[in-house]
């Protein structure tokens, strides 16, 4: 069993996750990481990532993007579960895509949107089910207090402020500059994060804290480095926090065609 009856006492609600077990489930949505292998990745954002603005100033992520609580968790789940486009497969599951944005006064800003993914055949050579993604085109922010809405002139202001400010060094040599966003390196617009994985992590904890951390993909040796996030139940911006991360999150791109792949548990 994924969910505790322990979170939903703790949540004050009798069954807010209910719909969840409906959904196809994934084959270890979480991996345990070393905490000193989570600051590292998390660590490493400063030397290979930072926003240059007009002036020429730099400014670097900061290690701690955001901290959430579960109710608004549950809410965020709950707008991607009624997401019921007519073509939607009896197979599906819950995510959370998590976009980047950027603007001069707010530095960078996580935007949330709820997705379905539905069940779209299977990959003999990568052995994955595929999962086609359904959207309802709504965005949110979290202010600390609740889910405020992002229009979608909103959104798309936020996501180009991110494309343009920010400068990349995409692979490890020390000597190698910091480049612009670069579509052809597929560079990092937002990640896909199954809701399996958000609350088998968070359980009855009441928070989840959301990293900005460093991923290495090796299918394109001209850009190693992507932008990604590291989640976890503690704050891990030094040596000695402890946590786990989703090894079932998808960087977007390269997730192409708007399908991507999970391993689901036999």
């Amino acid at each position: 069993m994924l969910y505790s009856d322990e979170l939903f006492e703790l949540l004050g609600t009798s069954d807010p996750l209910s719909g969840i077990f409906d959904e196809d489930l994934i084959f270890h949505p979480l991996m345990d990481i070393r905490k000193d292998d989570a600051f590292t990745k998390i660590n490493l954002c400063k030397k290979h990532f930072h926003f240059l603005d007009v002036s020429g100033t730099k400014t670097y992520l900061n290690p701690l993007l955001l901290e959430i609580d579960n109710k608004t968790l549950i809410e965020l789940y709950s707008k991607a579960y009624e997401i019921t486009n007519g073509d939607v497969s009896e197979r599906f599951m819950t995510g959370l895509q998590i976009y980047f944005g950027y603007s001069t006064e707010s530095g960078l800003i996580p935007i949330f949107e709820p997705v379905k993914m539905g069940w779209n055949g299977f990959d003999g050579g990568t052995m994955d089910d595929l999962y086609k993604i359904y959207r309802k085109g709504l965005y949110w922010k979290y202010d600390g207090a609740g889910l405020a809405p992002v229009s979608v002139d909103q959104f798309n202001i936020l996501t180009a402020n991110y494309r343009g400010a920010i400068q990349i060094k995409h692979n490890d040599d020390n000597s190698e500059p910091h480049l612009v966003f670069s579509s052809a390196k597929k560079d990092t617009e937002s990640i896909i994060i199954p809701f399996q994985a958000i609350f088998k992590l968070t359980g009855t904890e009441k928070k989840l804290f959301i990293h900005n951390a460093v991923r290495k993909r090796l299918e394109n040796p001209l850009a190693t480095i992507k932008h990604s996030i590291l989640i976890s139940t503690s704050v891990m911006t030094l040596p000695g926090g402890s946590g786990a991360f989703s090894n079932r999150s998808h960087l977007c791109p390269p997730c192409d065609g708007n399908v991507i792949g999970f391993d689901l548990a036999s």
